[in-house]
């Protein structure tokens, strides 16, 4: 579950533990939008290793809140 994001990555909770994570490069390079990256509340698949993680893929969102331009 991604709980936070901001210049270093991104925050993901993993049970209990709380982990740095980066975007892998195929995904954000894929991304039309920035819609089509993680934002916070979406939960994510990954590699998890000791105290850092790689976000690989983006799980259905069932909802979403938005601001107009």
């Amino acid at each position: 579950l991604v709980i936070g994001h901001g210049k270093n990555g991104y925050r993901v909770q993993i049970g209990e533990q709380i982990l740095l994570a980066s975007v892998r490069g195929k995904l954000k390079h894929e991304a039309a939008s920035a819609m089509e990256l993680p934002v916070i509340g979406d939960h994510v698949r990954g590699q998890f290793t000791g105290d850092a993680a790689v976000i690989e893929e983006i799980l259905p969102r069932r909802s979403l809140l938005a601001r107009q331009a």
